[in-house]
């Protein structure tokens, strides 16, 4: 990831256009799982940990596995998450606390200005809860809505998995004058 912003911000070109951007901007975009403990995260993650497996073989089974049926196809629950500098793995899990700092920490690696966090959570009430729990430790506003009627779904391309998704964004550095902490925000649906 390092590698690619680099080269992207070392061969940035400030537009020529008054409505364009006269320096480089940064998202990168993630897989992510809050739960209320490490355990309870790792137990979500299960989920895009086999589905990740199942892509690389070519056998997708029957769309997105539940929770319950990832752990028993992986033969438990996967390891915490740990982030190694410059090798992030595919999908991160963690309680609130700690995700966040996993997430501080990866944008003061790439220096980026955001994430982008989706997920491959199959039961829409647990991915709900995961949003809820991220959208209270970064303080955002209350946007999800109760109505799970409003989720989006969109079908995957292959095996005719449904995947459904919501975006959330956080603001990793400040772009204040004053030098105050930015305030995490939704991308607009």
């Amino acid at each position: 990831m390092r590698t690619a912003l680099d080269t992207y911000r070392a061969a940035f070109e400030p537009s020529r256009f008054s409505t364009g951007v006269d320096e480089p901007h940064s998202m990168v975009g993630l897989n992510v799982v809050c739960g209320e403990t490490e355990r309870a995260a790792s137990r979500l993650r299960s989920t895009v940990e086999l589905f990740n497996r199942r892509v690389t073989t070519g056998n997708l089974g029957n769309g997105l596995p539940t929770a319950e049926d990832a752990v028993a196809e992986l033969g438990g629950l996967p390891e915490p998450t740990r982030i190694v500098p410059g090798n992030w793995p595919r999908a991160l899990s963690a309680a609130p606390g700690r995700l966040r700092e996993l997430l501080e920490g990866m944008a003061s690696e790439v220096q980026t200005e955001g994430f982008v966090l989706l997920d491959l959570i199959a039961n829409p009430f647990d991915r709900q809860h995961s949003y809820r729990l991220i959208a209270d430790e970064f303080e955002l506003p209350d946007r999800v809505s109760d109505d799970l009627g409003a989720q989006r779904h969109r079908p995957a391309s292959s095996g005719g998995a449904a995947v459904m998704y919501r975006s959330l964004m956080y603001t990793s550095r400040s772009g204040r004058e004053d030098g105050t902490p930015p305030s995490p925000g939704r991308v607009p649906e």
